[in-house]
């Protein structure tokens, strides 16, 4: 394209405005479609029902840069429809080197294209053929092996020929009537381009703010919630319980009054129960509701009458409550025998008035031989006593002490706990205390 940079720079400088193509073909528009808001029953272009944003230009790659001019923008007059539409017009040098470059420009993301009534086809071949089929040499494109003016057009419009590559007098003569009719603004060659709400990222000069914020109003996106929304964690330490008992026998008697050394058995057992960590996580809470679209993907209506496609949307966050397990075994812990403070009293007072000289002969006892494992997510750590050769009358309280392992995310923790009661008796003393 820019083997003629002097002619195309004439050219480009020239043709600075923009079309209104006026009238289209009306055999072309179904009034149901997204082009009834548009075009009317005579093929009118409806301005009154059209937002007019104006004129948007930019840089594109795939326009001509001219030397000593530099690159030329690309020219668009945009207008915005009840429904959130955007229809695009490009002017006529843009709309030229569109349909060389359909894709990089944008002309074939169009949700639908609409040309005027002169027969400007819906794909780029077709507006080349339009715009320059009156102008090129048949028999040129004879002796270039092309049948058709459509397959040279196709072969131009995919990169296999070059549109420079036929320069007759009449592309010259073409190039000077495209300039003179954008200026008069009588162009009878410009398309229309039709972009959804949806497709509104592929807007040539792209998505013009009011599009965006009538898109935005239909189809609201959940706004992040503020992260003191959901509670903070909680750790919840598993609870430490003892519990312990006498085995046998019944009435345990005092080893200086039992012949047969038989002492008493007892049983300690401490149960360590997981600590638990409690958290919130936001989650989403759907609806399905009616969001603009395209009219071919059109299900229902939307709240302000336009086409719309039934969709699922996020339209609050909530939090949920979710946790995690951490089981705590035992590092450590010691069975004890420990004769109450009550039984102390009553041995060195009451007692020793009937036996002057009673005292204390062995008032505690510890054991370190216990064992344990997880039960589920539950330690248990057991210790069984047998025989225990008690001397002082009354009632040995049985306690655990100890440590636990902690967990990931829980320290340590000490344990001292009494979990039950061993009563030694004397014969001749029906109370004990």
């Amino acid at each position: 394209m820019r083997s003629k940079p002097f002619l195309l720079a004439l050219i480009l400088l020239i043709s600075a405005s923009l079309l209104f193509p006026t009238p289209v073909r009306a055999d072309d528009v179904d009034p149901n479609s997204a082009w009834g808001e548009v075009v009317d029953e005579n093929g009118n272009i409806r301005y009154d029902n059209l937002t007019d944003l104006g004129v948007t230009s930019e840089q594109a790659d795939w326009m001509p840069s001219i030397p000593f001019v530099g690159d030329i923008q690309a020219e668009y007059h945009v207008y915005m429809t009840p429904s959130g539409n955007t229809v695009v017009l490009p002017t006529a040098t843009t709309l030229l080197f569109m349909a060389f470059n359909p894709q990089e420009s944008g002309m074939n993301m169009a949700d639908s294209q609409l040309g005027n009534g002169l027969g400007a086809g819906l794909e780029a071949p077709g507006v080349l053929k339009a715009l320059l089929g009156g102008y090129l040499d048949t028999g040129t494109l004879t002796t270039m092996g092309y049948a058709s003016q459509d397959q040279f057009f196709s072969d131009v419009v995919s990169g296999q020929a070059n549109i420079w590559s036929i320069w007759p007098d009449g592309i010259s003569n073409f190039l000077i009537d495209l300039a003179r009719g954008s200026l008069a603004d009588l162009n009878l060659y410009t398309m229309l381009l039709l972009y959804t709400p949806g497709n509104c990222a592929h807007v040539p000069g792209g998505c013009p703010p009011e599009a965006l914020a009538l898109l935005n109003q239909h189809n609201p996106s959940p706004t992040p919630p503020p992260t003191s929304q959901c509670a903070d964690p909680v750790v919840t330490q598993g609870r430490i319980s003892v519990t312990a008992r006498k085995l046998a026998p019944n009435f345990p008697l005092v080893v200086g009054q039992d012949p047969d050394k038989r002492g008493a058995d007892a049983y300690w057992e401490v149960r360590v129960e997981p600590t638990i960590y409690t958290y919130w996580v936001r989650v989403p809470v759907k609806d399905t509701v009616c969001l603009s679209s395209g009219w071919q993907d059109s299900d229902c209506t939307t709240d302000n009458g336009g086409w719309g496609k039934w969709s699922e949307v996020v339209t609050s966050w909530d939090c949920e409550q979710r946790s995690k397990t951490y089981p705590e075994s035992v590092s450590w812990a010691t069975g004890t025998a420990s004769l109450s403070s009550a039984s102390r009293a009553w041995i060195l007072g009451e007692l020793s008035l009937r036996y002057p000289g009673a005292y204390l002969h062995h008032p505690y006892f510890s054991w370190t031989n216990g064992a344990g494992g997880f039960e589920g997510s539950t330690y248990v750590w057991r210790l069984t006593q047998t025989n225990i050769q008690l001397a002082d009358p009354g009632y040995f309280n049985l306690s655990m002490s100890g440590a636990t392992s902690g967990t990931p995310i829980s320290a340590a923790r000490s344990f001292n706990q009494v979990g039950g009661q061993v009563d030694v008796w004397l014969k001749e003393i029906a109370i004990i205390h």
